[in-house]
């Protein structure tokens, strides 16, 4: 009698009274952020591709990327999303802040995420690829392919194909409360804190399989450019470049013109090695 009675109050006691040394529950691993702004560029390629190798290196559980971009070129846009598409980590987009754009190559980058997401007066869309050289069949070509390209993301994701290839095709655009009610997006969120409140103990598919995002009480990670990242950023606008071309063309023009007047052979010379780099 005495035995039943003890194994009673043995497992009465491991029920009801925790044990001092054994957690709950397991902490939730961190979050990686970074803010891409501007151009997509090789710089922000290497940016974006860099957060995602460390957050995988490093076993975390989400990497947000805090968006705000017009667009960009087609082949760092489709680097960031191999490198997305190959993540163990799942990948938030967040367009924000309020005021925001993810345009052109940005839209691309939110419809391939795992979960996509936009801030309060925010845009999406407008995705038509632009070319300067080929002619009209070459940038229908061009157009088509990225069409296709956009719809296989949005299929593997379960968001609105047929807007996403006309936002291509036809360079149509929403605004948040669009793009959720046309199912382009997953939610709406004013704040950071918001947005990992929303998403936590979403299930979704990551490279390996099925896993589900845990970001309650989990700590957030900011992650900035690096130095050459920035330099090579501010390098990449447009408007720099026609600049360094200008410097370029007009130093060594200087120079042709005036032999042995060094300042506009140098600077010349220097503006065009930044333009090629």
């Amino acid at each position: 009698m005495r035995i039943r009675t003890n194994a009673a109050l043995l497992i009465f006691f491991s029920l009801f009274c925790p044990v001092e040394g054994l957690p709950a529950e397991r902490a939730a691993a961190p979050v990686r952020a970074i803010k891409v702004e501007g151009t997509i560029n090789p710089a922000t390629a290497g940016y974006i591709i860099r957060a995602i190798k460390e957050a995988n290196r490093l076993n975390e559980g989400l990497v947000l990327i805090e968006l705000d971009t017009p667009g960009g070129l087609v082949d760092s846009t489709k680097d960031i999303i191999k490198e997305m598409l190959a993540s163990d980590v799942p990948v938030a987009v967040y367009v924000s802040p309020q005021g925001a754009m993810a345009s052109s190559a940005g839209t691309f980058i939110t419809v391939a995420a795992q979960v996509a997401a936009m801030a309060p007066t925010t845009h999406i869309g407008s995705a038509t690829p632009i070319s300067g050289q080929g002619g009209e069949d070459l940038e229908r070509k061009v157009t088509y392919a990225m069409a296709s390209y956009m719809k296989t993301l949005a299929e593997r994701r379960g968001r609105n194909a047929e807007w996403a290839v006309k936002a291509v095709e036809k360079g149509i655009s929403a605004t948040e409360t669009e793009a959720l009610k046309l199912k382009v997006i997953d939610l709406i969120a004013a704040s950071r804190e918001e947005l990992l409140r929303k998403i936590d103990g979403r299930k979704v598919n990551v490279n390996r399989g099925d896993t589900v995002i845990r970001t309650k009480g989990a700590p957030v990670r900011d992650m900035p450019m690096s130095s050459q990242e920035r330099l090579m950023h501010f390098l990449a606008n447009p408007n720099v470049l026609s600049i360094l071309i200008l410097i370029a063309i007009y130093g060594i023009i200087g120079e042709i013109s005036n032999p042995g007047s060094i300042l506009p052979g140098v600077a010349g010379g220097i503006a065009l090695i930044l333009v090629f780099f």
